[in-house]
């Protein structure tokens, strides 16, 4: 009787400690937990109309963003803003490639682009060939590096270029004509772009965006007659976009006659295109 009495006691006893070990354990774990580095990002065009707003949103978020450009003095501001900044040209293969292995990043994100702020249209033409060159090459390169790296994710801007039709046009609707007059080239672009994209040795998410006005994008209203979102929306679709569960292309704009948004909204539910 008294063995068991004494054993009743030593087991209650033992029962005791395991409760504070596994209390002192699960404390341990949250705090591990809280302390863990916010994931990696690499932003390419991170001082353009999109990647300057978008890198101040995923640091907010916690991530460690690292942005390009090709100025010594917009890199000062990128450092201001806490982001990591890269200097480079990104036709340079090489050192595309040494910054994305140095920077081991969870995700890339393209944000390459060289239009002319608020698309003058007197700087067009030479805007939309310099355009062009960064989406093929400038990708090409970026593609090379995130595979180098093994990084899983690729996200990368491309836009809304379909052709005419009697009902707003979802993802594997026809696109605009690489004849077309003035946007044919750009047409074209997009499609080396996205195919180069796709093919790509990671998990390829392309977000096709409107037309973007706000911000420092030269529009202060949706354009008439286009496909167009506010570039709010467009930086919450891409921040969402790094955690969220996608492959393949998405358009991302505001719904309208001129484009079906369904895919994304499905995908991404939180998101609002307005």
């Amino acid at each position: 009787m008294i063995f068991l009495l004494h054993l009743g006691t030593f087991m209650y006893k033992t029962f005791k400690k395991l409760t504070a070990l596994l209390g002192a354990l699960a404390a341990l774990s949250a705090c591990h937990s809280a302390v863990q580095p916010a994931k990696t990002v690499f932003l390419a065009g991170a001082t353009g109309v999109i990647g300057e707003p978008l890198g101040k949103a995923l640091v907010a978020k916690g991530y460690h963003v690292y942005g390009t450009t090709r100025s010594a003095e917009k890199a000062k501001q990128l450092e201001a803003d806490g982001i990591t900044p890269v200097v480079l040209d990104i036709y340079d293969a090489a050192a595309v490639e040494k910054a994305v292995v140095n920077a081991k990043p969870d995700v890339v994100i393209s944000q390459l682009s060289s239009l002319p702020k608020g698309l003058k249209e007197e700087e067009m033409a030479e805007g939309l060939k310099r355009d062009n060159r960064i989406r093929i090459a400038g990708t090409r390169n970026l593609i090379a590096a995130t595979e180098k790296a093994g990084t899983p994710k690729f996200i990368t801007q491309s836009f809304v270029f379909y052709a005419e039709s009697a009902t707003p046009p979802i993802e594997e609707s026809a696109l605009l004509s690489t004849k077309d007059p003035v946007y044919g080239e750009s047409t074209a672009a997009m499609m080396n772009l996205e195919k180069q994209t796709l093919a790509g040795k990671f998990t390829p998410v392309v977000l096709r965006y409107g037309w973007i006005y706000g911000g420092k994008s030269g529009f202060n209203a949706p354009i008439e007659g286009y496909s167009t979102i506010h570039i709010d929306a467009v930086v919450d679709a891409t921040v969402r976009a790094v955690e969220a569960d996608l492959k393949g292309i998405y358009n991302v704009s505001e719904a309208s006659p001129f484009i079906n948004i369904d895919k994304f909204r499905k995908a991404v539910p939180g998101w609002k295109d307005k």
